[in-house]
């Protein structure tokens, strides 16, 4: 999706922005359209759990919902969640801004979105290997070092120095993703965590909970790229103002070393490690 874009942009509206992005994202939307139809068809529910006797459906959300709060574990993974996914958003939404107006290479828009997506992709496939040989609070306080690290080396980069700032692009995507299936992966570690401390184990509820952490990290993180954009005097295809590309800088790096910062804050207080697992 990410390769895609910009030539169904250039493709289908020969020259008019607005129409190509409105085009490609109708083209988008039915193949998102046909994907989620397909996910429901394609999908199959394995292993049918009985219905606790006496449990009333609106009751039993409250209290599941009520418990989940209670589970100091899984309120760490929330906070993490909604931090790290500010950053997300803020990144994502400024990369093109940040080739086309900082590092003004606008024809490299493409390169940099799709290499950073590939990145991403090594990344999570690497977290199966190394979850097996650290363990995983640990794995997930050195991606967070990581980030800081690879972002705070980008905020640095000169404006001149395009392969420079694409290997650090390219190397914090990696991290970031690495830690990404860590975080999904420890939601049932806090419900295992909840069930033991609580009496409650309502996976489903956990995850919901975690999801709507991760939608409201991204809502924030979107309004918070306008927010600043304008803050800041953005103005779209013009030659951009210093405030202006300070805020993209921000939004591009530093939102991620700060995010990075809350999340090694944040895990030094979850205790869910492998030797405490083992004692659940």
């Amino acid at each position: 999706m990410t390769a895609s874009v910009l030539p169904m942009v250039e493709y289908f509206g020969q020259g008019d922005q607005a129409v190509g992005f409105q085009s490609a994202m109708i083209v988008l939307s039915v193949f998102a359209i046909v994907c989620f139809g397909g996910c429901f068809l394609l999908t199959k529910e394995r292993v049918v759990m009985p219905k606790p006797a006496g449990k009333k459906l609106l009751g039993g959300i409250w209290i599941d919902f009520k418990k989940m709060l209670q589970n100091d574990q899984w309120r760490i993974m929330a906070i993490i969640s909604i931090f790290l996914l500010i950053s997300v958003a803020m990144r994502g939404a400024t990369t093109p801004f940040y080739v086309q107006y900082y590092l003004q290479e606008e024809s490299l828009i493409t390169l940099f979105m799709t290499s950073g997506m590939l990145a991403g992709v090594a990344g999570a496939l690497s977290a199966n290997w190394l979850v097996k040989k650290i363990c995983k609070v640990k794995l997930m306080k050195l991606c967070a070092i990581g980030i800081i690290i690879a972002n705070a080396t980008l905020f640095f980069v000169p404006r001149d120095a395009m392969e420079l700032a694409l290997m650090c692009s390219i190397l914090a995507n990696f991290i970031h993703m690495i830690f990404t299936p860590l975080m999904f992966s420890a939601i049932p570690d806090t419900v295992d965590y909840g069930a033991k401390k609580l009496g409650q184990s309502a996976m489903a509820m956990a995850f919901s909970g975690h999801l709507l952490t991760i939608k409201l990290g991204i809502a924030l993180g979107g309004a918070g790229t306008g927010w600043i954009l304008a803050y800041t005097a953005y103005r779209p295809n013009v030659v951009q103002v210093d405030s202006a590309l300070a805020g993209i800088l921000f939004l591009y790096s530093a939102s991620s070393v700060l995010a990075g910062i809350i999340v090694f804050a944040c895990l030094k207080y979850y205790k869910l490690t492998r030797d405490f697992k083992e004692t659940l």
